[in-house]
C-alpha cells in the first residue's frame, strides 16, 4: 500500500533498437535520478521468446551482421567494476564482443 506513494527514481530509455526479421534487440539505458550508477542492459526477442543478453556499465555499441549480434564494450565487459561473462549464443543467434574500444576516444 505504501509503495505506490513513493515516486520512481529510475527511468529507462531505449538507446538503440534493431529489428531484423523475427529478431528484436534493445539496448536500454537505465538512468537513476539520485545519481545511482545502474548498468545498461541488452535484451533479445525472437518471436515470443525474450531474454537478457547482458547487464553492463561499459556498453559502447550494438549491431548485427546476418545471424551474428555484435556488442562493443569499452574494455572488458563489467558490471559494478566486476568482469562479466557474455553468452556466446542466445535464441539461435551467435554473440560476438569487441573489447578494443577506448572510452576517451570512442575508437
Amino acid at each position: 500500500m505504501f509503495l505506490s506513494c513513493f515516486p520512481s527514481f529510475v527511468t529507462e530509455e531505449t538507446k538503440k533498437e534493431i529489428k531484423q526479421d523475427a529478431l528484436l534487440l534493445k539496448w536500454i539505458d537505465v538512468i537513476g535520478i539520485l545519481d545511482q550508477n545502474y548498468p545498461n542492459y541488452i535484451t533479445i526477442q525472437v518471436g515470443e521468446q525474450k531474454d537478457t543478453i547482458c547487464r553492463a556499465h561499459n556498453i559502447a555499441n550494438l549491431e548485427t551482421q546476418g545471424e551474428v549480434i555484435i556488442i562493443d564494450f569499452f574494455g572488458t565487459p563489467k558490471r559494478y567494476n566486476e568482469p562479466i561473462t557474455i553468452p556466446e549464443e542466445m535464441l539461435g543467434y551467435k554473440i560476438e564482443i569487441d573489447t578494443t574500444l577506448c572510452k576517451e576516444s570512442g575508437k
